[in-house]
């Protein structure tokens, strides 16, 4: 599995490389989560709601390709019990951010409607779901599929 990331990894190093490593190429090598994440996990939530309403989550990838979160349930299920145990280490404080960005970019919505404005809230809301049908996608474990249908849910 780990030569499988590796593989993954120089994949996209070489698409990088190939395509100047243009805007949209950083984007698919990097997925559409991660830029949002990071400026979450770096304290900086407006940035992140920003960009977050901003995404176009139809995109694929939607994360990146180094992260556990990218893998598929069947290969999550075909890891060893002490990769999977590895993996949901890893993965689970992700999930909490998932979670918590969703929440916050639906408040911010909230509030914009508390504030009678009424596009503003519907961006975010918008957002949110769609969101929601991103990570609900075919291609994600079923525990990220979760977070999605919740996230719709709100």
């Amino acid at each position: 599995m780990q030569r499988t990331f590796k593989l993954m990894a120089a994949f996209a190093l070489l698409t990088l490389a190939a395509t100047g490593c243009k805007g949209k190429a950083k984007v698919d090598a990097i997925g559409i989560l991660q830029p949002i994440l990071t400026a979450w996990q770096q304290g900086d939530h407006a940035t992140a709601i920003k960009q977050f309403i901003e995404a176009d989550w139809t995109k694929r990838p939607l994360i990146s390709s180094d992260s556990p979160l990218a893998l598929t349930e069947k290969q999550f299920a075909a890891l060893a019990t002490a990769e999977q145990e590895a993996k949901v280490k890893q993965f689970m404080p992700q999930l909490s951010d998932l979670r918590e960005l969703g929440k916050a970019v639906l408040k911010a919505g909230n509030d914009a409607a508390d504030k009678k404005d009424m596009a503003t809230a519907r961006k975010h809301i918008i957002a949110v779901q769609q969101y929601g049908d991103a990570l609900n996608h075919v291609d994600h474990p079923d525990i990220v599929k979760l977070i999605g249908q919740a996230e719709k849910k709100m």
